[in-house]
């Protein structure tokens, strides 16, 4: 039987990516020389890095990602969006969630106007889930957390010795055309099911949020620790650290990323809000870079933070602390006391916070509840607290205005 042959029967039983060929076929060369010919020749079509036969159902095949998947059905997502696909269970091909896939739309779906369709193939994987280990008839199994009604069986000798009751991340070591099919390997263990803690963990790994710097961003990182502004940074920035200038966060936050100033004018007032220079020191190219860049923001979920830059950063010279001297990207905007926006600017500044604010004890100055402590301590912002005050009345009476949606909840 020629290689073309063998090719081409494959294909007849289902779409497949050029590595399930391979794996199948062997004899790498020949399969890609046969498949070049059976695409000139227009018996085999390859959509998505996906090979099948040249029938208008592979011709007309939807991109998508695999979103919800259940017991006995998924839902795909098209990626030029519209309407979610349902497909039923048996024509899932083994698809799980985050996988990016190939579907084929049914000319006659059961339920009038619904979107209903086949996976063709998995065009990439997805590998990476979180869930507990169960027993299951007396043989360890996996439920993912995406899909509590699913049991994944665990590849022999590869399940870490995670016991019945622990979250757990898996990898997918071998897929088959059914989820029953599949074999994972145990990951990493993060402890009981029933702690707070080990799920916190287990969903920051699911969603791909890297809790860890690399050894080159903490040494990059490190070579600030302990610096100051120098004369030279000042230079060609617009010096604000003699005006009023002061944070309001959680009476915990060490990162401190943004401060506010207000001063009145015979109009109105101009409102800065002043954001910490990272750009100043995380540089193109550098590892830090590359770290933020991954994770595109610090993360707050549950219990912990996750910080976009290495704290020895984002809680040193990048935190606008109290009483020392922080390169900034300034806005400074005109606003009417009607809360009208009059006119703008952004500069790169220097300032000085006067004070490290926290929301509770704010909000007893301003509704007058402030014990003589909190009194005293706010007495060098109290002026500005007011006038910020009167300005968010102002600007809350537009948004309202506006439509905006407001959630009242616990």
């Amino acid at each position: 039987m020629s290689i073309k042959t063998k090719v081409l029967r494959q294909l007849g039983q289902r779409p497949c990516t050029l590595a399930t060929l391979k794996a199948s076929l062997g004899n790498d060369k020949k399969v890609v020389k046969a498949l070049g010919q059976l695409c000139e020749k227009n018996k085999v079509v390859c959509r998505e890095g996906v090979y099948a036969l040249c029938t208008q159902q592979a011709q007309h095949a939807v991109p998508c990602t695999l979103v919800k998947l259940a017991r006995g059905f998924g839902f795909a997502r098209p990626a030029a969006g519209g309407q979610d696909v349902f497909i039923p269970g048996r024509y899932l091909c083994g698809a799980m969630p985050g996988d990016e896939v190939l579907v084929s739309l049914f000319d006659h779906p059961q339920k009038e106007g619904a979107s209903e369709g086949e996976v063709l193939a998995v065009t990439k994987e997805q590998n990476r889930f979180a869930g507990t280990v169960q027993r299951c008839e007396g043989k360890l199994v996996f439920i993912p957390d995406v899909c509590p009604g699913l049991k994944l069986a665990l590849k022999k000798g590869l399940d870490g010795g995670a016991r019945p009751g622990e979250k757990v991340a898996v990898e997918l070591l071998m897929r088959g055309e059914t989820h029953e099919a599949h074999r994972a390997g145990v990951a990493m263990r993060f402890g009981s099911a029933e702690s707070a803690r080990a799920c916190a963990k287990a969903v920051l790994y699911e969603a791909n949020i890297e809790t860890h710097f690399s050894p080159q961003a903490k040494d990059e990182a490190r070579a600030f620790a302990d610096t100051s502004i120098t004369p030279a940074e000042i230079a060609g920035r617009e010096d604000f650290r003699e005006q009023v200038v002061f944070t309001i966060d959680g009476a915990d936050t060490k990162d401190i990323d943004d401060a506010v100033s207000i001063i009145a004018r015979p109009d109105g007032y101009t409102l800065g809000v002043h954001i910490a220079d990272v750009s100043h020191y995380v540089k193109p190219g550098t590892a830090l870079e590359q770290a933020a860049y991954s994770r595109g923001t610090s993360v707050y979920y549950a219990d912990r933070v996750v910080p976009m830059l290495p704290r020895t950063l984002s809680n040193g010279i990048c935190s606008l602390n109290e009483g020392e001297d922080r390169l900034c990207f300034s806005c400074l905007m005109d606003i009417s006391e009607k809360g009208q926006v009059q006119s703008f600017r952004f500069v790169k500044s220097v300032i000085r916070s006067r004070l490290k604010g926290v929301y509770e004890e704010i909000n007893q100055v301003l509704d007058g509840t402030a014990c003589p402590e909190l009194q005293e301590k706010y007495a060098p912002v109290r002026v500005q607290l007011f006038m910020l005050e009167a300005l968010y009345k102002e600007l809350a009476a537009q948004r309202a205005a506006r439509g905006a949606l407001e959630l009242d909840m616990p």
